[in-house]
């Protein structure tokens, strides 16, 4: 079987298409942060010679990208505790730095964003194979929740002043996406949303218009569509979704 790619011809042969595999799901992961990138469309090039069924493509660019982005959200959380978590006062330059980290992680969510609002069966089933590896402890939107509260505190404690409204909103609607996948507690719960209600006003209206967007898919850019079933194998009742749905649209409108 042979692809051309560039100048490039790639032969596949039975012999081979584990090791093709392998070496996919290695960039496929180390890009997932970069998914425009060369390197990326050339591994999915290769993918496609080395499997043809579609949905078992899907499952394995998904799996790499998920396996690809916790790995980055681990490094940057593990980076802001080690770097930040003895500090009496954070100085202008660790300013500049946090708030890269902030952009790192609006990329990590975003990137998550696109594969559960499309294949959230597919999410749910990945983040608990990692779970039960013991890769995380738990989902991308509850370990991103963390960081969240983190960064945060270091303005109560440390003097900081983070920009977290973007944060918050895209971590909102991530939370709803992780809602419509699973009921279990590995991954984002309602309650987890109540946390943001006793923050800064700036923080509970970020929230809140994100989570009033998701639900009734008014978000202008498309970031998160209404909070449907990402497949026939979601886990709420339809009696169950109409109330989380209602008492979402509650919270947020009281909150005004």
């Amino acid at each position: 079987m042979n692809i051309v790619s560039g100048s490039n011809d790639v032969n596949l042969t039975s012999t081979n298409l584990d090791q093709a595999s392998s070496i996919v799901k290695s960039v496929l992961e180390r890009t997932a942060l970069d998914q425009s990138c060369d390197e990326r469309k050339e591994a999915l090039i290769l993918l496609s010679a080395a499997e043809r069924e579609a949905s078992k493509r899907t499952n394995i660019e998904d799996e790499s990208t998920v396996r690809g982005l916790l790995a980055q959200l681990q490094h940057l959380d593990n980076f802001f505790r080690a770097e930040y978590d003895n500090e009496d006062e954070i100085k202008p330059h660790q300013e500049v730095v946090i708030e890269r980290g902030v952009n790192m992680l609006l990329l990590i969510m975003n990137a998550t964003m696109k594969i559960v609002q499309k294949r959230g069966h597919n999410y749910r089933k990945i983040i608990t194979k990692l779970i039960e590896e013991k890769s995380c402890e738990s989902s991308i939107a509850l370990i991103s929740k963390g960081i969240i509260d983190f960064v945060q505190t270091l303005e109560a404690t440390h003097g900081a002043q983070p920009k977290l409204s973007s944060s918050v909103a895209l971590n909102s609607k991530l939370i709803l996406m992780e809602m419509a996948c699973s009921n279990s507690d590995d991954f984002a719960q309602f309650k987890i949303i109540e946390d943001y209600f006793s923050l800064d006003s700036d923080i509970v209206k970020s929230c809140c218009a994100a989570m009033r967007a998701t639900v009734t898919g008014g978000d202008n850019n498309n970031a998160a569509k209404a909070i449907a079933p990402p497949s026939p194998e979601k886990e709420f009742t339809s009696e169950g979704y109409v109330v989380s749905r209602a008492l979402l649209l509650n919270q947020c409108f009281l909150s005004f």
